[in-house]
């Protein structure tokens, strides 16, 4: 039998299926008619639609079928295996043709999954909340249209496997997660990026780009499989030191669709509590469900799955409740939209997490002003959520969120009135969160309370409805004092000045415990002057390396050395070390690197004072000094007897690694940028502000360290 699909005329199969009667959802076979240019071109531009769609593609061949993927649906291959669904290809582009509308700095709200696209080329134009899994790609990836005003930012790119080339074009910040480039990721434009896991993507820039071997725990979004008309969801096994690709197949079980509450448009939370009571699993299909209470997900390894983007509005409380019973359940694909008005007092998290264990994958929750109305939310009706999500228990995994107090809605900028807090709250412990999106809230974007947390890729945009928001002592990435071990790459922390002046803004605060790499601060459309601070421990702070809108740090040094202690002076690059050119402890010796060695009283040294002093055997007081006193690039560094001149004083910033010379403009600076033995130091003109500049990277040690260790 045909199936003929025409814009909102669904025709049934002959037989009772699951999935009988819900709207929005399609089923479709091989050799079904589908109008898939009209599909898109309703749903393309349809941000504020209480459409919500879900296209199941039973497995066989669409090699017609191009699938333009627009808001608020899902294209979903229902094969046992990536490679049993093939279309021609599935793309996004420009929110608008006219290139209006920002690019697709706007397109939410979509994903692909389950799919092998034979077709040469393939455009996914998309930002946040956007998620491609589990798929084949046979010829390219573009990630961004080509227009002059095709703006892209953020995204996400998992467990898929793409023959040609990647594109990055002009996405701003991207997460890939383990998958196989045959042909390579041009990512030149990232000003943010992760690779983890990933294969083939070639050599990225290091301070833009963090690019990680594996993943210690990783376990794939459940997904839907039918097979001789027979529905199961399927739970994925976890992996360790995940790297590439997973198996379809590897499997910690295939729940039957008869242990699975379906749930449609409509239900309520206590519907949805009792029908779930001996069962399995909770599919959430396209709809809306306005709750006035939470959904309540009480027993081990239960699994919540969400198809078409179903939005859950939570009127009173929560939306969705993970006890701390339900250990290593599963909650995947849903959108959670706060309901409590803006006039309460309170509001809890949209979702909490209280069990042990477990993976969230994609989770989409958002504050705003909307016009539709459900339950008790009124059209328009400024709302309050004062966590977004919020993870109590220990062993968790959170892949790819996005938690959005609205900047624009369909209410005329009502959601500035919206009351936010928190958008992450992290009280467990080991807990890691791969590709986190995080934009507008009121409060600290992210609180991180537990210990041993992991944080890959960060995403966010501070509020420009409330200027104040530095000023009032929020932050954009906040690890608590007590935390003493805490591990993040790739933290972005981002303003957009253009539409007003935001002040005193500390991105990051960090106990000087904590492993910090690859942070950036950047002021769109204005200079880092809002930035008091991208990253601070305790009560030293610093702006990293600065130049023109963007703030950059590669990681969180350790602390300066304490007054008169006896340090090495390495290379942060080659791991050479400062020392006085043949041992020679005299007025007038010139210094040279060369390999380590902190045994050797040649390349012992006390930065006290602002100088640089050499530890001599015979305790003579020699200062690292200029040697003709005019402060010229190029002039060779040497020591001279300690005098307190302005030529011997020199600023360590431990948080950069450049030691400036105080009497100019000029830093220590590697002779022609050379790491071999014997390269002399020299003065040079500060670099410009960029952290790549290895040759003025310096680090300052205690000599008791083992010297094949980069302290920073």
């Amino acid at each position: 039998m045909v199936r003929v699909f025409l814009p909102s005329i669904f025709f049934a199969a002959s037989g009772a299926e699951w999935y009988d009667g819900i709207e929005g959802l399609q089923v479709l076979s091989p050799g079904d008619s589908f109008d898939w240019e009209t599909f898109y071109s309703k749903m393309r531009s349809a941000q504020w639609s209480e459409e919500r769609h879900a296209i199941l593609l039973k497995a066989g061949e669409y090699l017609d079928a191009d699938i333009g993927v627009g808001y608020y649906t899902s294209i979903i291959g229902v094969g046992a295996t990536r490679n049993d669904v093939k279309v021609n290809s599935v793309y996004a582009r420009d929110l608008y043709d006219d290139g209006s509308g920002g690019g697709a700095t706007q397109n939410f709200w979509r994903s692909a999954e389950g799919f092998t696209a034979v077709g040469t080329s393939n455009m996914w134009a998309t930002s946040q909340a956007c998620p491609i899994r589990r798929a084949v790609y046979e010829g390219s990836l573009r990630l961004s249209d080509t227009g002059p005003t095709s703006w892209s930012s953020g995204g996400f790119v998992g467990d898929t496997h793409v023959k040609g080339g990647v594109e990055c074009g002009t996405q701003q910040q991207f997460f890939f997660r383990n998958s196989v480039f045959d042909q390579g990721v041009q990512a030149g434009g990232l000003i943010n990026g992760v690779f983890i896991g990933t294969e083939g993507e070639g050599s990225q820039n290091p301070s833009h780009v963090s690019q990680l071997t594996n993943i210690e725990r990783m376990a794939e979004k459940p997904f839907l499989v039918e097979s001789d008309g027979l529905w199961n969801i399927a739970v994925p096994n976890y992996r360790s030191s995940a790297k590439g690709v997973s198996d379809d197949t590897d499997l910690r079980e295939m729940i039957p669709i008869d242990e699975v509450h379906v749930a449609r448009d409509g239900d309520s939370a206590d519907s949805i509590n009792l029908a779930i009571q001996g069962k399995r699993a909770l599919l959430l299909t396209p709809g809306f469900y306005a709750l006035d209470g939470p959904i309540r997900v009480v027993d081990p390894d239960f699994v919540v799955l969400g198809i078409g983007y179903p939005t859950l509005v939570p009127t009173v409380g929560s939306a969705l409740v993970v006890e701390a019973s339900a250990t290593d359940a599963r909650v995947a694909a849903i959108l959670i939209d706060a309901g409590v008005p803006a006039s309460n007092s309170e509001a809890p998290a949209l979702l909490q997490w209280q069990g042990a264990g477990g993976v969230l994958s994609d989770i989409f929750a958002r504050v705003g002003a909307f016009k539709y109305q459900r339950g008790s939310k009124e059209s328009c009706m400024p709302t309050r959520a004062d966590v977004l999500l919020q993870v109590d228990g220990d062993n968790v995994v959170v892949d790819n969120t996005w938690l959005w107090h609205a900047d624009h809605d369909d209410c005329y900028t009502a959601s500035d009135d919206c009351q936010s807090g928190y958008g992450m709250l992290v009280q467990g412990a080991d807990v890691a969160v791969y590709d986190l999106k995080v934009e507008h809230v009121f409060k600290d974007h992210v609180f991180w309370k537990g210990e041993r947390g992991q944080m890959f890729f960060l995403q966010e945009e501070l509020p420009y409805h409330y200027l104040s928001f530095g000023s009032d002592g929020n932050v954009g990435y906040r690890v608590a004092d007590n935390v003493v071990d805490h591990t993040a790459y790739a933290l972005g922390v981002y303003i957009v000045g253009v539409c007003g002046d935001m002040q005193n803004v500390t991105a990051i605060r960090v106990p000087p415990t904590t492993t910090m790499n690859n942070m950036v601060a950047w002021d769109n459309g204005k200079d880092v002057s809002a930035f008091a601070a991208l990253l601070c421990t305790g009560d030293t702070c610093s702006t990293g390396s600065c130049a023109g809108s963007f703030c950059r740090l590669q990681e969180l040094p350790g602390p300066a050395p304490a007054e008169g202690e006896l340090v090495l002076i390495s290379s942060q690059s080659s791991l050479k070390c400062l020392e006085l050119v043949n041992g020679v402890e005299v007025d007038g010796t010139q210094v040279d690197v060369t390999t380590c060695n902190p045994d050797s009283t040649s390349q012992q040294w006390v930065y006290t004072d602002g100088q640089i002093m050499h530890h001599t055997q015979d305790n003579q007081a020699l200062c690292l000094d200029d040697p003709v006193h005019h402060s010229r690039k190029g002039d060779k560094l040497k020591v001279s007897d300690c005098n307190g001149s302005p030529t011997q004083q020199w600023h360590y910033d431990h948080f950069i690694g450049s030691i400036q010379f105080q009497a100019g403009t000029m830093c220590m600076d590697l002779t022609d940028g050379a790491l071999t033995d014997g390269t002399l130091v020299q003065l040079w003109n500060c670099d410009s502000g960029s952290s790549s500049v290895a040759n003025q990277r310096w680090t300052m040690r205690a000599a008791n360290q083992n010297s094949n260790e980069v302290v920073v």
